[in-house]
């Protein structure tokens, strides 16, 4: 059981310091605050293959922002993280 937790952990780790990054060059912006999970779509993806949910703050224009981003696309190749399109919607905090 602990295996399994470290994993996950080690896993969310990974993918959202990926996702800052993609969404740091992406939009320009820096994450301040980040959550994620992985959604299950019910569709057969290959073991390498998720969609995500991400919610996360940021300040654009000295203003901040919680955004989501959901069904994000993901595949995982060994260490890296490859994103599809990231659509977000955002309200004012």
């Amino acid at each position: 059981i602990w295996l399994g937790i470290y994993i996950s952990n080690n896993n969310e780790v990974g993918i959202n310091k990926a996702f800052k990054a993609k969404y740091k060059k992406e939009f320009g912006y820096k994450i301040d605050k980040l959550s994620s999970n992985i959604i299950n779509k019910g569709k057969n993806l290959s073991l390498n293959e998720y969609f995500y949910r991400f919610i996360y703050i940021v300040k654009k224009d000295n203003k901040e922002f919680v955004c989501e981003a959901n069904d994000i696309f993901v595949q995982v190749i060994q260490d890296e993280y490859v994103f599809k399109d990231i659509k977000e919607k955002c309200r004012e905090k």
